[in-house]
């Protein structure tokens, strides 16, 4: 367990603040923010099992997730964190990668995404997002969530506002996919 750290001021080209390859990783109380990660997040789980709990995830940079980027056969779970402010091309706040996503109790704000998915993208991953507050997020479509490309998806009990996409989905983006 990573308990109570501050995570910051960090580059790398992979997982600048955390890289996790077959591991499973818990991070709680924890501040992650101002690090630069090019082209995999900032909190980069491969084919691992992470949780972040009671984390504040802010002004982080990277091509895919600009907060944490879920990859390739992981499972990610976020209870009661915050995405303030990160960027990236893909998954301004979390990006899902052919991998599972559960998101409970998150304030998702303030995100951009140059591409696909301001504040959260899921592509070919199931995706389940419950009782979070997504806005001011933006991106080229899906300026709060996009879900594409076979993403299995729940949204349920959320407050999407606020979120602005240039093309598509100001608020959600769906594509090649049917969300519950």
């Amino acid at each position: 367990n990573i308990i109570g750290c501050d995570i910051t001021y960090n580059a790398f080209g992979n997982g600048a603040a955390l890289r996790t390859w077959k591991g499973s990783p818990n991070l709680e109380h924890c501040w992650i923010a101002f690090n630069e990660s090019d082209p995999w997040g900032n909190i980069h789980a491969e084919q691992s099992c992470l949780t972040l709990s009671n984390c504040y995830v802010a002004y982080n940079r990277a091509t895919f997730g600009g907060g944490v980027f879920a990859d390739w056969s992981s499972s990610v779970s976020l209870f009661d964190c915050v995405f303030l402010s990160n960027e990236a091309e893909y998954g301004g706040g979390v990006d899902a990668y052919l991998a599972d996503l559960y998101m409970a109790n998150c304030i998702v704000s303030g995100n951009s995404a140059s591409e696909d998915g301001g504040g959260i993208r899921g592509y070919e991953s199931q995706v389940i997002i419950s009782s979070c507050e997504i806005s001011e997020n933006s991106a080229t479509t899906g300026g709060g969530i996009s879900l594409a490309h076979g993403a299995v998806s729940q949204v349920s009990n959320c407050t999407i506002h606020h979120n602005t996409a240039k093309v598509y989905g100001g608020g959600i983006y769906v594509s090649l996919t049917s969300p519950e």
